[in-house]
């Protein structure tokens, strides 16, 4: 009898052996993060983008997309607090007995207030000279102007991301191939891409 536990013993050892190391792959595959994933790769970060060297100055002409603040005049829920009574029968005993109770309701309605809000006004045309961008393909290769040159000889999407968001790391395998092959980065401080403007609680409360 124990040298049939020992074999089944072995067997089940040999046999977490296998399983193991496949379910720990799985959680990684998982749970693990993916690497140049968002923020980059945000669709409110795409942007037209074009080479241009005019003046023997290589420059990416980048359409950045421009807001305006309007005022509008919205419909508001409001809620009023009303106190209220009713009679309610209390059992003390064998009896009953009347009591007044109060409650609080919150009675909604509505008003009209005049607030801002940020409306997309068109693309403007942003002038930025390569010594202020760095340009990347999807796999991290750099892009040099020679080459973008070609690459953005028309207007073509881009991601645009900022140099403060660590640099760009090329994406997993996985992400990869669902992402254009072609798609280009650029990381750049002298545009916003996907920012309306930011309005403070006085702009839009009453």
């Amino acid at each position: 009898m124990r040298t049939i536990a020992s074999v089944l013993f072995g067997l089940l050892w040999f046999a977490a052996g296998l399983i193991s190391p496949y379910a720990v792959a799985q959680d990684e595959v998982v749970m693990q993060p993916v690497r140049g994933g968002p923020p980059i790769f945000d669709l409110d970060r795409l942007a037209m983008a074009k080479f241009d060297n005019e003046g023997g100055q290589p420059q990416l002409i980048v359409l950045v997309k421009q807001y305006r603040v309007e005022k509008r005049t919205v419909q508001v829920q409001k809620f009023r607090v009303e106190q209220r009574e009713r009679t309610v029968d209390v059992q003390r005993g064998e009896k009953s007995e009347k009591v007044i109770q109060t409650y609080t309701v919150h009675i909604p309605f509505q008003v009209s207030i005049e607030t801002k809000v940020p409306v997309a006004a068109g693309n403007k045309p942003v002038a930025i000279s390569f010594e202020k961008l760095r340009l990347y393909r999807l796999d991290g290769t750099l892009v040099a102007p020679q080459d973008a040159a070609e690459l953005l000889a028309t207007l073509r999407p881009v991601f645009v991301a900022s140099l403060k968001d660590g640099g760009y790391q090329a994406p997993e395998r996985m992400v990869q191939h669902v992402i254009n092959p072609q798609t280009l980065v650029v990381l750049t401080d002298a545009v916003s891409i996907g920012t309306p403007p930011v309005l403070t609680a006085e702009d839009v409360l009453p």
